[in-house]
Parts: C-alpha cells; structure tokens; sequence
C-alpha cells in the first residue's frame, strides 16, 4: 500500500476512511477535486478499499463481543482550545499504565485496527514523519490521539472536514456544536463514541482517555453517553494560543486540502472560535458534577508537572499510584530538550483579539 522508502509527505487525516463514506464526501464536495491533488484522492481511495476489507473483517471477528461490552471505569476527556496543552497532557496521563487511549493507529483505521496485522502497522509507523509539522511533538502508530479523526471517519459528522473541502461543506459547521444539526445526527455521533469507547475497552480494558478540542462545546452530547465522565480543562495564555492555533490551521489545510484555499477572514475566524469556545465552557461546566471537573492551567503542567497531575488525580478521584509517577518522571528526563514553537504577534493584532476575548483574560487571570 505504501512504498517502503519514503516517508508520507502529506499526512492527510481522511486516510483510512471507508470508500463508501469517502465517495458520499465527494459527492458533498460536488466532486470538486483540484487537478493537483487527484493523486491524493487515488491514495485515499486504495487505503479506504483496504480499511472496508478489514472492517468487515472486524465486524465479522469482533463485532458481538465489542457489543456485549461493558465500560466500567468512566473515560475521562481532556478538553480546551487546541494549542492550550490539550496533547501534552495527553501524552503525560497516556503514561499512567493503568489507563488507555485511543492510538494514531486506531483512529487512523477506527472499523479495521483489531485485524490489521502488526507487520501491518509496522509498515505504517516507519512511513509516518519523526515528528508532526505543527509542533514536533513526536508521531507514532502506538502513540495518543484525538479519535475526533475516528468519529469523522464513522460518521462524516465533524468540521475537520473543512480541512479536506474548506470551500465548499459550509454546513460541517454545524458538526462543531451539534446545535444545528438533526436529532438523527446528533444520536449517530453519540452512537459513534460509545462504539469506539466499546472498541478500545475490548483492546485494552482500562479507563479511557480521550482529548479533543472539538468536545470542549459537546460536553452535553458526553455526559448523555456517559454520565459519570471526568472533564479535565486546560486552558493557557490566550495570545500564545491564538498566534499558535493560526500556525495549526495553516498546516492543516495544507497537509488535508483537496482544493484551492481561500484565507478570507482568517484570522476572525480563529478569534471567532477561541471566544466561542471560551464562552461555551465557562456555560456548560456547570452541569458537570463538581467532583468530575476540573481546570488546569498549562503553565502549570509545564512548571510542575508532577505537582500539577497529583492535583488532577485528586480532584477527580483518581489513584495517583507510584507506577504513574515513576512513568511520567522517566518521560520528563527523556524529553527535556524539547523545545516549543515561538511565534510573534503584533501589538495592533493583541489589541483586537482582546477587545473580543477580554473574558477569557479575565476568568483565568491572564495579563493583558
């Protein structure tokens, strides 16, 4: 499926979908493929023939079992803007051995991991880059990741989407709340989650933790699948995270797009979703019970991460046990010499995106 002596130059997220759902996105789309990228959608089209052979397979397999299954253990779903610190925290409680995630792996083929062999995802992990363009954090098949790409690709229900046709699918929008969409919709991805949550238990069956910024507007939509999730917020110095949010879309339409891209009202567009965010959770946290929540500023994870995950443990009641911090104290050692992207922003450019943002300024207590 993949020449074994090149890395995957564009990591496009669609891979790995099925050619039904593929083909019902295209048809979306108008079919509006710009001439450059038909090689993509060639690329898409073999991988998603392959992850429809091997879903059936898992269905055929796997698919009672996985239905019979019970999730004792809560999951617990990071959420906050993207580029807040949502996937280093993910990556340090991912370490805690009695705890699970969805993998790259995973959502990558969501229907057909559990009988895709290992030689496989072997193949599939020696092609992926070292590191992801947008940060250099570190990529791997094993790795944590964010199963909005697995519920995109079981249900098409997601505004990534936007990231594939961002000229054309204006109603994805209404996939970031659900607000707007039909009551069908809004049950298949709730139906979507719960599947997926089943399918990860079955591999591995311990607490859940999953991390999407996109969830930080469906707490509502979680706590009807599950009423007892933890909610972990981790929200950071909104300047950095604005500056740093527009250097990720960038990528991601680059890495993802299938056509021309216009960035029309770009930079709105960022301050428009980092105030709705903001607005969103500071609503729906309250109908969280008080001893299943809790915030965490990323300044602090990066400070004292130690520190800062026993406070988390604790206010969700969860057991901060040695094996955890021996993990995550090795990890520490082995990544000190990581280093963040910086960015640079204007004076005019923090003078307007506060005079919209003030609120989330002040809620946390971030300098102006």
């Amino acid at each position: 499926m993949y020449p074994r002596s090149k890395k995957i130059k564009r990591l496009q997220f669609i891979k790995g979908i099925e050619f039904r759902p593929f083909i019902r996105l295209l048809s979306k789309a108008r079919f509006r493929v710009g001439i450059r990228y038909l090689p993509d959608v060639v690329s898409i089209i073999n991988i998603s023939s392959l992850s429809g052979v091997y879903g059936l397979v898992d269905w055929i397999r796997y698919g009672k079992k996985i239905e019979s299954i019970d999730i004792c253990k809560p999951p617990i779903f990071i959420i906050g803007h993207c580029r807040s610190g949502t996937t280093y925290l993910h990556k340090l409680l991912s370490l805690d051995p009695r705890l699970t995630y969805p993998t790259m792996f995973q959502c990558t083929f969501p229907k057909a991991f559990l009988s895709l062999d290992k030689s496989f995802k072997k193949k599939f992990d020696a092609l992926l880059p070292d590191t992801r363009r947008i940060d250099n954090v570190l990529l791997g098949a094993d790795e944590p990741f964010e199963e909005e790409f697995a519920l995109l690709k079981l249900t098409l229900l997601s505004p990534m989407i936007r990231f594939v046709f961002p000229n054309i699918l204006e109603n994805v929008q209404d996939y970031t709340t659900f607000k707007n969409a039909s009551e069908q919709e809004r049950q298949s991805w709730k139906k979507a989650l719960h599947w997926f949550a089943k399918k990860i238990t079955y591999t591995e069956n311990k607490q859940i933790v999953f991390k999407s910024p996109l969830n930080t507007f469906r707490v509502p939509m979680i706590l009807d699948v599950f009423p007892d999730a933890r909610f972990i917020y981790i929200h950071r110095q909104p300047y950095e995270v604005y500056v740093s949010t527009r250097h990720l879309i960038r990528v991601m339409f680059d890495q993802n797009n299938l056509h021309k891209i216009s960035y029309a009202g770009f930079d709105d567009a960022v301050t428009g979703m980092f105030k709705a965010m903001h607005d969103t959770i500071e609503h729906d946290k309250h109908i969280i019970p008080k001893e299943n929540y809790c915030e965490v500023p990323y300044r602090d994870v990066v400070r004292e991460p130690l520190i800062t995950l026993g406070k988390i443990y604790r206010s969700l009641g969860l057991d901060w046990h040695q094996d955890a911090k021996e993990c995550i104290r090795d990890h520490l050692k082995l990544s000190k010499s990581y280093k963040k992207n910086e960015y640079i922003i204007s004076d005019k450019e923090k003078e307007s995106f506060y005079d919209k943002c003030q609120a989330a300024f002040k809620v946390h207590d971030y300098a102006k």
